[in-house]
């Protein structure tokens, strides 16, 4: 799966905001933006698809950027946008409606209709776009009309699930970790519609489809602790405001455990950064316990057992020159 990486550093001096301002159409839809203040001017945008939903993380310095009617009479390609806000502030304004966005809470707009984003309040933000085409999202357009530009927040009810589950696919996206596949892309839009449905209050929800959304939003969490070796199924339940006994058939369901599946994702992260040049100065040791593992021994016997190999024997064979696709 590709992933773009585009920055103003490949501009030449002078060129940042024109350069930019090309990068993000290319990137969305046609587009128009303007710098909110004079002088220089940074930004970079990570992205990358899943199916036919698209990932993109955007850190920037201070501008705007419209969609006008002129823009969409010129290509109309009918998707939403559903814009995260994990730093500085944010204000949306379409369809007669306008919403601020501060960290954690999310947004939708419809890139068929003009629209206004600005972050210009903080000296660099940070914006996690999910676009996907309209048929994804499984709700009418009349639905979505009273959604768009309004502010919902991360802190509460279902959006208190998908704001950190976002934020983590933010996270492994900037650090160039392979988490999206073609499968997560349909979970994401799923858990996105799930979302929708309750602030419309649509009715009952399929119990599945919130249960997925609740494991993942579990998973997400873990994933963003696991250095921390003493994480205890009831210090995931009482974080994700569920029981223990809930917790557990989450997992059971997936045919695993809380405890097998957060030992998997340690090894991994393991195994991943013994293969890394860049971090070829720390010891097996110093990798395991950044990831949770802090016992030696432990940590050698459990990657023996799931990958075959002692961690520095692993090492030795990933680093040796010419060996690809460790």
């Amino acid at each position: 799966m590709t992933t773009t990486r585009l920055s103003t550093t490949e501009a030449g001096a002078g060129a940042e905001f024109d350069f930019w301002a090309d990068a993000i159409s290319s990137t969305f839809v046609p587009l128009d933006c303007a710098p909110a203040a004079e002088g220089a001017f940074h930004a970079e945008l990570v992205s990358t698809r899943a199916a036919d939903v698209q990932f993109t993380q955007v850190t920037a310095a201070p501008h705007r950027v419209l969609r006008t009617r002129r823009m969409i009479a010129r290509a109309d390609v009918g998707h939403y946008k559903v814009g995260l806000q994990p730093a500085g502030v944010g204000w949306i304004s379409q369809g007669g409606r306008d919403a601020v966005l501060r960290p954690g809470d999310l947004t939708v707009y419809d890139t068929s209709r003009p629209y206004t984003l600005m972050f210009d309040r903080d000296p660099a933000f940070k914006t996690f776009v999910i676009m996907a085409p309209e048929h994804r999202l499984g709700l009418p357009r009349a639905s979505m009309e009273q959604l768009v530009a309004t502010t919902i927040s991360g802190r509460h009810g279902l959006g208190s699930v998908v704001s950190p589950f976002l934020a983590r696919i933010a996270d492994l996206m900037s650090a160039g970790e392979p988490a999206l596949t073609a499968r997560l892309g349909v979970n994401v839009t799923d858990l996105l519609s799930t979302l929708f449905r309750e602030r419309l209050e649509l009715g009952s929800v399929d119990p599945e489809t919130l249960r997925s959304a609740r494991l993942l939003a579990v998973q997400a969490w873990i994933g963003r602790h696991l250095d921390q070796p003493d994480l205890s199924p009831e210090a995931v339940a009482t974080a994700n405001h569920i029981s223990v006994r809930y917790l557990y058939r989450l997992f059971e369901a997936e045919g695993t455990t809380v405890g097998r599946w957060s030992k998997e994702q340690r090894l991994e992260g393991c195994r991943r950064e013994l293969a890394d040049p860049s971090l070829g100065h720390l010891g097996v040791s110093a990798i395991g316990a950044r990831w949770g593992l802090s016992d030696p021994a432990s940590l050698s016997r459990a990657f023996r057992a799931m990958y075959g190999m002692s961690p520095r024997d692993y090492r030795a064979q990933a680093l040796r020159p010419g060996v690809i696709g460790r």
